[in-house]
């Protein structure tokens, strides 16, 4: 496990970084037992770091997917985005089979394109359907086409999610120096698992095939 001061963790780095520290939490009340004096003394050594493993816990999920709830304006953009997404979609659904678009469409399919959403328009019909063209299909017969109509609101949303990324990468890179900072204590954490985990396999091997000291 490596960390670089100088640049952000990735989502899924976050989310080992998140993992090491729960079980380390709960490895230290399963081994705080008297009667298992070499585990208990083990265990103290696994030391809890509780405020990075609570803004851990709020920021991502187990995927390294950013969470709603990391901040208050990652939250407020995304409400943003999709209730902007979903306008666009419901013009797009209601339009769609209506007289004259629905015979210049190749299906009824919305198509995202570049990050904006489309009808798949055939390439015949291209100045019949005002808009701007985000691509074509590899056979060469079907454009992708974002209608006049939405394309204030698509512009709208482009620039709420660039927000969103900005704001993602912000969170990302002031998550990333606190467990740069702990860093060390991190590592350690890890250290001690992979021996807890070593010891584990010798016991179940011992268990296993009998074997007595």
């Amino acid at each position: 496990m490596l960390f670089r001061s100088s640049s952000s963790l990735a989502g899924l780095q976050l989310a080992n970084v998140s993992r090491v520290l729960d079980r380390a939490r709960a490895l230290r009340e399963v081994l705080a037992d008297p009667d298992y004096p070499r585990l208990s003394l083990r265990a103290q050594q696994l030391v809890d770091l509780p405020s990075l493993r609570e803004r851990l816990d709020q920021t991502i999920d187990a995927n390294g997917e950013i969470l709603d709830e990391a901040s208050e304006s990652l939250l407020d953009f995304r409400s943003q985005a999709k209730l902007l997404e979903d306008e666009i979609r419901e013009w797009l659904e209601k339009n769609r089979e209506l007289s004259p678009w629905k015979k210049f469409l190749q299906g009824p399919v919305i198509t995202p394109r570049n990050g904006r959403l489309c009808w798949a328009v055939r390439v015949e019909c291209r100045h019949q359907v005002r808009g701007i063209i985000h691509g074509e299909s590899a056979s060469g017969q079907t454009l992708f086409v974002e209608p006049d109509p939405v394309v204030r609101k698509g512009h709208q949303l482009e620039k709420i999610q660039d927000r969103i990324l900005q704001e993602q990468r912000r969170i990302i890179a002031e998550i990333s120096k606190e467990i740069w900072l702990k860093s060390r204590q991190i590592v350690t954490l890890w250290d001690h698992l992979v021996i807890l985990d070593m010891v584990q396999a010798k016991a179940r091997f011992a268990n296993n095939f009998g074997c007595e000291v």
